[in-house]
């Protein structure tokens, strides 16, 4: 079941997953995160290991992908919105 925005906001807060925000897109809520990389090569080997955690996982992110940025949103599409799995698959993107 989807979380509300105040237990997803809580939940972001506790975990300490500073570097996710928390969108609205079609009446669905996601976690939203952003990362800068010195070249499109390092950028590429980051979407590669979130790849291989999603595949680990069989959840799998939304990736936008801009030369040196990446852009990620989580949300679960079953559910229409966000998880507790999603909150545990930013964890381990943290902690990449």
């Amino acid at each position: 079941m989807f979380l509300e925005i105040e237990q997803i906001e809580k939940q972001l807060v506790s975990r300490e997953l500073e570097n996710f925000n928390v969108v609205e897109e079609d009446e669905i809520y996601k976690l939203s995160c952003e990362f800068d990389f010195a070249d499109f090569h390092e950028a590429m080997e980051f979407v590669n290991h979130i790849a291989e955690l999603a595949e680990e996982h069989n959840h799998h992110p939304d990736i936008c992908i801009h030369y040196n940025k990446v852009m990620l949103e989580l949300w679960t599409h079953s559910q229409n919105g966000v998880t507790e799995a999603d909150l545990d698959f930013a964890e381990q993107i943290n902690n990449i």
